[in-house]
């Protein structure tokens, strides 16, 4: 299967894989996570038009390689801004993405996790 190219490297190179989205708590912004095929984990602010209620664009502030295969699950704690991802890599991994920082990973699997 051939992979979607990005035609720009802010956002994914390959397929979207799973995605989590939430409303910050510090001041209520709209905020997207997303993981791809090729383990990238990226995290967006969602802008909507006033007016219209519609997106009006998506910018990212984080994206990292965070995993070796393709991210499988997101998931985050409610009223916390820890991010958590799964992936066929055998690996479980835990995000501060609003500090762009990995705070733990988690590799006793044996086999690829499905979810979390």
């Amino acid at each position: 299967m051939k992979a979607y190219v990005s035609p720009t490297e802010d956002f994914h190179k390959y397929y979207v894989t799973s995605v989590c989205y939430y409303e910050r708590e510090s001041d209520k912004a709209k905020i997207l996570i997303s993981g791809d095929a090729g383990g990238d984990l990226i995290a967006s602010e969602i802008h909507y038009d006033k007016q219209s209620g519609k997106i009006d664009k998506i910018v990212p502030f984080f994206k990292k390689r965070a995993h070796d295969g393709w991210i499988t699950n997101i998931k985050r704690y409610r009223n916390l801004d820890i991010v958590v991802t799964s992936s066929h890599d055998t690996c479980v991994s835990f995000w501060e993405v609003e500090k762009k920082r990995k705070l733990m990973t988690l590799t006793e699997h044996e086999k690829p996790i499905q979810s979390i």
